[in-house]
């Protein structure tokens, strides 16, 4: 399977969740805690990896004594951390946790994404406890040097309860090789199912361990990302401990982004989080188009981000297109580097090829076959000052949209993806094709400031309100009906 074969994997997701049990019950539904779905806290993941083509091996895997050793010691380590983090928030008087991703990309200590909700706490003088979901004990600790504070770490729970309950008594799934045969690699997918339904007893013991941490810390209320891949068991413990939990948009969202939406009828009701803040008007009608998990009365419009600060459009004085070309992660990468080597031949085209801060800068030069790097292609983490952009071009990224409410044009380079079709559906980006690639960007460049407001207007609005306001006050809102 292509790495950007989204509506495979997508149509082999729905298959999957339909393969009926030796009771007759679908997959879907064969699993559940308090009366909620447990199959639906894996959608996104068992999607990513349908789409990714992640093997899975069939039995418990080998792994070194020293590999164990690390594991047990490092892990120890982070659940300590946890339970001092938890007794600290208690004696603070601490009543606010903050769910993050565990990366340290604003001012070196926390996740850029959660920006605002960090600048709302601040502004509210409101004390938190962090909960982090993390990949590896070691960059957690060195992240954990970096920020010099305690926080609680999802992994600290994995740990003990793999310390505990271990893997061993887990069962295996109930489903045989031949339910999956129509798939397109029957074996592959047939291992998915097969690890996903291994991880259940995990999920439970995440749940426990999180509502009593909550108690312990003295948690009434839980903000954070909107990562369904890990927030679920954190609604679910919240749910028993009737704590609010209010989660933040971090990026764009289409027909593809599979947790956030209904897209397969499970019988069984799904636990999601309370609350969903997003930037805008035209992200809370998205949802509702693509038909959210989210209901209309659980979607609150915050306001704009922190967006990226551009110099604004150029005159073209100069004879040139600034043109910004962001690396996309998901992006077929093969169908991409031809638009940009033709574009690099061009004496009349500037390219910025923005890179991501959390990979390295050569892997993404290469990945677009820009090495070495042309003469008019410049590769930055940042924009330069002074340097007025034209028009920026890519396949999906939430880049794409951030530029557009900074008021600079926006175009979807044509490929085998159709990831970021919702900013042509929606009329917020033109399509840049191959055949007319140099008509195309001219044209996107020389785009009027009439029709560029009126994409800014259309994604931005309401335009006077900013996402931390609105989330400072839910945390005042919240603070008065406790006291």
């Amino acid at each position: 399977m292509n790495y950007c074969d989204h509506a495979i994997a997508l149509s082999e997701l729905d298959r999957m969740n339909a393969i009926p049990g030796q009771d007759g019950v679908p997959l879907a539904d064969s699993v559940s805690l308090d009366g909620f779905s447990v199959w639906h806290w894996y959608q996104d993941s068992i999607y990513e990896s349908l789409r990714q083509g992640i093997l899975y091996s069939p039995t418990p895997t080998h792994v070194s004594l020293r590999s164990s050793a690390i594991f047990i010691v490092l892990g120890g380590l982070l659940f300590l951390i946890t339970i001092a983090a938890a007794i600290s928030a208690r004696l603070r008087g601490v009543r606010v946790m903050v769910f993050s991703v565990d990366r340290t990309t604003l001012n070196g200590k926390t996740d850029q994404r959660l920006a605002a909700v960090y600048d709302a706490l601040a502004r509210t003088q409101t004390p938190f406890v962090e909960l982090w979901h993390s990949h590896h004990p070691k960059t957690s600790l060195g992240n954990l040097c970096k920020r010099r504070r305690l926080g609680a770490y999802l992994m600290a729970f994995d740990w003990c309860f793999w310390m505990g309950e271990g893997m061993w008594h887990r069962r295996m799934g109930k489903w045989s090789e031949e339910s999956f045969a129509e798939f397109s690699d029957p074996l592959h997918a047939h291992r998915i199912a097969q690890n996903f339904y291994l991880r259940v007893p995990l999920s439970r013991g995440r749940v426990f361990l999180l509502e009593y941490f909550c108690v312990i810390a003295g948690i009434k209320f839980i903000v954070g990302i909107d990562d369904p891949r890990n927030y679920h068991e954190i609604a679910c413990a919240a749910k028993r401990r009737q704590i609010p939990f209010v989660v933040v948009q971090h990026g764009h969202f289409t027909k593809y982004h599979i947790g956030w939406l209904e897209r397969y009828p499970f019988a069984l009701p799904r636990c999601i989080p309370d609350t969903l803040v997003v930037w805008s008007n035209y992200w809370k009608n998205e949802l509702h188009r693509l038909h959210s998990v989210f209901s209309p009365e659980r979607i609150v419009v915050g306001g704009a981000k922190q967006t990226t600060v551009v110099p604004g459009r150029s005159s073209m004085a100069d004879g040139l297109i600034h043109l910004v070309v962001p690396f996309e992660t998901g992006a077929p990468h093969s169908e991409v580097a031809p638009y940009l080597h033709a574009l690099s031949m061009r004496d009349n085209v500037r390219i910025y090829f923005k890179l991501r801060p959390d990979e390295s800068v050569e892997a993404q030069l290469a990945a677009y076959s820009l090495l070495p790097l042309p003469k008019n292609v410049e590769a930055v983490s940042f924009l330069p000052e002074g340097v007025r952009i034209d028009a920026v071009v890519g396949v999906y990224s939430t880049y794409l949209y951030d530029l557009i409410a900074a008021g600079i044009p926006a175009g979807v380079l044509e490929t085998g993806c159709d990831f970021g079709s919702g900013l042509t559906d929606n009329g917020l980006a033109v399509p840049i094709r191959f055949p007319s690639l140099e008509e195309d960007i001219r044209l996107l460049a020389a785009t009027t400031s009439e029709e560029v407001r009126r994409r800014q207007m259309q994604l931005c609005e309401p335009l006077d309100a900013t996402l931390s306001t609105a989330i400072a006050g839910i945390l005042l809102e919240h603070r008065e009906q406790k006291n």
